[in-house]
């Protein structure tokens, strides 16, 4: 299994502790992903009139999209939850192990 250290230089710190989630610990993909569905939970972002949909406030899509948007492009206002946990760390992990 491999397991991933959250980086905590990346703009997505925040949102371990905000969820009571441990920022010095080794994190499996999985358990990242649960972070943030964690974050979207507490602060009400799935979209009411569809709830495949997470609307993203301005430090979620920081925390996703920053630096991987072109100057001038539009940010994201939503993203599909199937989408979510992967983009939230595959950019800001260091893979551990197996």
């Amino acid at each position: 299994m491999k397991w991933w250290r959250y980086i905590t230089e990346f703009s997505r710190e925040p949102y371990f502790p905000s969820v009571g989630a441990d920022t010095g610990r080794l994190y499996s993909g999985s358990e990242a992903s649960d972070v943030v569905f964690q974050y979207v939970e507490k602060e009400n972002l799935v979209k009411p009139t569809d709830k495949s949909t997470v609307v993203l406030d301005p430090p979620l899509c920081d925390a996703l999209f920053k630096g991987a948007i072109k100057k001038g492009s539009t940010y994201h206002n939503v993203i599909h939850k199937k989408d979510l946990g992967s983009t939230f760390w595959q950019d800001a992990a260091t893979p551990f192990g197996d």
